[in-house]
């Protein structure tokens, strides 16, 4: 399966990790890390997480696993910041090709 084209992965977002909160509840980040080719679509979904929370899907953002760059591994606890919005990462889907990871889905909640 050939990656996802470039001229697709339109989108630039930065991932803020090392997530810590101060005696406020005031959030700090660690690190920031700007991904580029990354596509965001819109999308409104309602799903059930781990905790069995309802949690609404606000878009999803496609990470090609060859296109994509710098290559990172995204973590559940990381937040995207894309167009002045901060979102939190709902879910992670692995896609596979035949032999090896293809791509990611990632699920953003506001």
């Amino acid at each position: 399966m050939k990656p996802i084209p470039r001229m697709l992965l339109i989108h630039t977002v930065t991932v803020l990790s090392d997530i810590s909160k101060d005696t406020w509840g005031n959030e700090t980040f660690g690190t920031k890390t700007v991904i580029s080719n990354v596509r965001i679509e819109p999308k409104s979904k309602l799903i059930i997480d781990k905790q069995n929370n309802q949690v609404k899907i606000s878009g999803l953002m496609f990470y090609d696993m060859v296109n994509s760059s710098p290559a990172y591994s995204f973590e559940e606890t990381d937040k995207i910041e894309f167009h002045g919005n901060m979102y939190n990462i709902a879910f992670l889907k692995k896609q596979y090709d035949a032999n090896k990871l293809h791509h990611l889905e990632i699920g953003l909640a506001l």
